[in-house]
């Protein structure tokens, strides 16, 4: 069996929810590795360590929800064991501001006080703290002003104590859908534009 009919049998055995083309397996010059989007798999420590069993290949990026109120250290670990990077999804935490979900991460005292002492903002704290400890953050926003202020993020370090304080807002709880519920029937949307 070759790499690439390897790689897709596994895939399926995982009930994942990609096809080996979609999560851009090595063939046809397409992509050179494979990444992985939160919805494509459910216990991503389980199936990274079945997948670096079963082939070669492991994915480049694995995005996964962390953010100051849910870090995920278990998986951002087996990530960092494997060379992959994690990528942030909800890295400010907006699903804490619009889940109804109780305090927000851009209201949360610890992160204004260390936001007051750099005369930055909330957002550009939680986006220092994900660079500072080498994740991949991409913030979304539309607003023009927001976007340069998420770019101006190089000018100051947290101290390590700061950090701390970040990394301790960790509740374990999760903001977003689990990932096994993330499915093409329950969250897909045409874009016609697309």
């Amino acid at each position: 069996m070759d790499q690439r009919s390897d790689v897709g049998e596994f895939l399926r055995s995982r009930r994942a929810k990609v096809t080996p083309d979609q999560a851009g397996i090595i063939s046809g010059g397409r992509r050179r590795v494979p990444g992985l989007r939160r919805e494509e798999v459910a216990t991503l420590a389980d199936h990274l360590a079945a997948l670096r069993e079963r082939t070669t290949v492991v994915p480049a990026v694995n995005q996964i929800e962390v953010h100051p109120y849910f870090s995920q250290p278990a998986v951002q670990q087996a990530n960092a064991e494997l060379g992959i990077v994690t990528q942030a999804w909800s890295p400010m935490g907006g699903i804490t501001s619009y889940r109804g979900t109780g305090t927000s991460t851009f209201d949360d005292p610890t992160i204004g006080e260390v936001a007051a002492a750099h005369d930055k903002t909330a957002a550009q704290v939680m986006l220092r703290w994900h660079l500072q400890q080498g994740r991949s953050a991409i913030p979304k926003s539309v607003k023009p002003e927001r976007i340069a202020a998420n770019f101006d993020v190089f000018d100051f370090d947290l101290t390590a104590a700061e950090l701390q304080r970040i990394d301790a807002l960790d509740t374990g709880v999760r903001g977003g859908p689990e990932p096994e519920a993330v499915t093409r029937e329950a969250f897909h949307r045409d874009i016609p534009e697309a």
